[in-house]
């Protein structure tokens, strides 16, 4: 028998009891589309400031969120 089913036996699920007390906090696309904007903004701002590899690689981050604001907006997200 496999490690993983193994694993499973020792481990037994707990349904909705052991979800109740984690508490769920929605946040808005339009929140999260802005913060990563302002985000994005600073990145490129340094990066003009900046030189070589460093601005190369806020650059790229600019890029990754910019991406990101892109699935936002297209509703096509996964975490």
């Amino acid at each position: 028998m496999s490690n993983v089913r193994k694993r499973r036996r020792e481990l037994p699920l707990q349904g909705d009891r052991a979800m109740r007390g984690i508490g769920r906090h929605f946040v808005s696309p339009d929140t999260t589309i802005a913060e990563l904007e302002m985000k994005a903004s600073d990145c490129e701002q340094r990066a003009e400031r900046a030189k070589g590899p460093l601005a190369a690689e806020l650059r790229e981050e600019a890029k990754l969120y910019r991406e990101w604001i892109a699935a936002l907006r297209s509703g096509r997200w996964t975490y």
